[in-house]
């Protein structure tokens, strides 16, 4: 269960409150690890909830606030660096429900984008700004293009909007 309560007491009256708290929900999931994975995590946000997964893979986050939750997963790797990757979907968490994914079939759902920008006929050398944003307008990919190409890695099939900012202009085209 959760509670948050803040009130300020003086104490030279009498006060009378409720305080109802309400059962959390929860959040139960798998992620296979690849061998170079030292050690990995799931990140909810916001809050900055942070739940290790075991040595299978597997994790399970009990009493959240119920909510939207963009969900994201940080892996250790064993030549020392460390990825984060955020699953470009949100999570819904009811109360009293333990809501269960399989990460690996975000991950395997994802493809690759690559983006060229072209200026009269000829691939672009301007540096420029890329945004592109889902169905709701979140942003999904925030990037610095140089020399006109960028590769966006792991995005799941969907529609988006795609700005591309240079030299004070702006093209814009959906993506489907």
């Amino acid at each position: 269960s959760y509670a948050t309560y803040s009130n300020e007491f003086d104490g030279s009256q009498g006060k009378e409150f409720t305080v109802r708290l309400i059962k959390g929900g929860g959040l139960k999931g798998h992620l296979t690890l690849k061998k170079d994975v030292s050690n990995a995590m799931v990140i909810l946000q916001p809050g900055d909830i942070i739940q290790k997964l075991d040595a299978a893979g597997n994790f399970e986050i009990l009493n959240l606030v119920p909510g939207e939750y963009d969900i994201s997963i940080s892996r250790n790797l064993k030549d020392g660096k460390n990825q984060i990757e955020k699953i470009p979907t949100k999570i819904v968490i009811e109360r009293e429900k333990t809501l269960e994914i399989n990460l690996d079939d975000f991950i395997k759902k994802q493809t690759t984008l690559d983006v060229f920008v072209f200026n009269d006929g000829t691939p672009s050398v301007e540096r420029g700004y890329l945004n592109i944003t889902d169905r709701r307008g979140q942003s999904v990919v925030a990037a610095t293009v140089e020399n006109g190409k960028y590769t966006v890695e792991r995005i799941l099939p969907g529609e988006y909007l795609m700005r591309y900012t240079f030299q004070g202009r702006v093209l814009q085209r959906s993506l489907a």
